[in-house]
């Protein structure tokens, strides 16, 4: 399975839902194998891991354009790799390799748009919006939507996560009820990730949320956020649920 995470907004729970997505995965033994690469020159996703044996190890930039290309393994955590953040971002669509370099790959980009954008959600099999339930959320959505059109990409492959989400809130239901109405159960993830303090607090240590706090909300909800997700894997990619 090969997630690119997006929005064009900032802030939203892109990075923090690509790392704990990851971890998710590999708790529950839905994948035999995930890299991370962060194609977000901030480099915010290679921080909230523990540092790496980058010697022999490829940054972002080098995977998008050599085959070859090989990730470093996270310490702590059996099975997780990441392909380092990189300055070098954006290389043009046409230098885009991409290799499979695991059974399943999951990409944090930048906010914004760009054609290095539309390439990796050609590439991808799901576009993972994680969005906040509000009305900059909702435009956001809106906006994404325009440009997977104006690219001619498959709407299909859009998935929509509520994050930093609250169900005692008036307007996170009604958001949630707006977006549902528009994309159906299919494609607004039944999951929502609420709000927390343990989130933030785990990216400080360098661990996943499920490992710093796993009594919290937040963990058992991006357990059943892996399992939605692999529920849409490819079935060439089943053979690697263990």
């Amino acid at each position: 399975m090969k997630i690119v995470v997006q929005n064009q907004k900032g802030g939203v729970g892109k990075t923090t839902t690509a790392r704990n997505l990851a971890s998710a995965l590999l708790h529950q033994r839905l994948a035999g194998g995930v890299v991370l690469a962060d194609l977000d020159p901030q480099g915010h996703l290679t921080a909230m891991l523990p540092q790496t044996d980058t010697t022999a190890a490829a940054d972002a930039a080098q995977w998008l354009c050599d085959a070859a290309a090989r990730p470093a393994p996270v310490p702590g955590e059996a099975g997780l790799a990441l392909f380092r953040a990189s300055d070098r971002l954006p290389l043009p669509a046409a230098d885009l390799a991409m290799p499979e370099a695991a059974p399943w790959v999951i990409v944090d980009t930048a906010p914004g748009w760009s054609d290095l954008t539309v390439a990796l959600c050609r590439w991808a099999d799901l576009v993972l919006c994680p969005l906040e339930p509000d009305f900059l959320g909702l435009s956001g959505v809106a906006r994404l939507f325009e440009r997977f059109t104006e690219h001619g990409l498959a709407h299909d492959r859009l998935r929509f996560l509520l994050c930093r989400h609250s169900a005692r809130l008036n307007l996170h239901r009604d958001v949630q009820a707006r977006l549902h109405e528009r994309f159906g159960a299919g494609q607004l993830l039944p999951v929502t990730i609420s709000n927390s303090v343990r989130i933030s607090e785990s990216a400080g240590f360098g661990r996943s949320v499920l490992a710093h706090a796993p009594e919290c909300a937040c963990a058992a909800e991006y357990l059943a956020l892996a399992r939605v997700l692999a529920g849409n894997a490819p079935k060439q990619d089943k053979r690697n649920v263990a």
